[in-house]
């Protein structure tokens, strides 16, 4: 398999499998321990951010992490396609749920 193939499968990989990782972490982190920054989005907002907001915040800055280790250490090269695979999923996901459903944009709502 090429290197270049290889990478398209493990993004597509990671991409598909964060539905599976983020309903997990939705039922045991985010109504778990984390609800207390989560149930902000259970209620109406007052202004254009909500405490959710440190979720995705956090999960994006790790991925940004996981990229600069896989490009500046050699032995980690497999990490950036699968980091961008999960970053792909939270661009997708944030646009969806959170501007579309949420109505977070006046621009996309339907």
């Amino acid at each position: 398999m090429s290197e270049l193939l290889l990478d398209v499968v493990l993004c597509g990989a990671a991409f598909l499998s964060m539905e599976f990782v983020a309903a997990i972490a939705h039922r045991h982190v985010y109504h778990g321990f984390g609800w207390r920054f989560h149930e902000s989005h259970h209620t109406p907002r007052t202004g254009m951010f909500e405490k959710n907001d440190v979720f995705p915040a956090f999960f994006a800055s790790l991925a940004m992490i996981v990229m600069a280790l896989s490009l500046a250490v050699p032995a980690l090269r497999l990490l950036l396609p699968l980091s961008v695979g999960v970053s792909l999923y939270g661009v997708v996901y944030f646009t969806v749920h959170d501007l579309v459903i949420h109505r977070r944009s006046k621009l996309l709502r339907p």
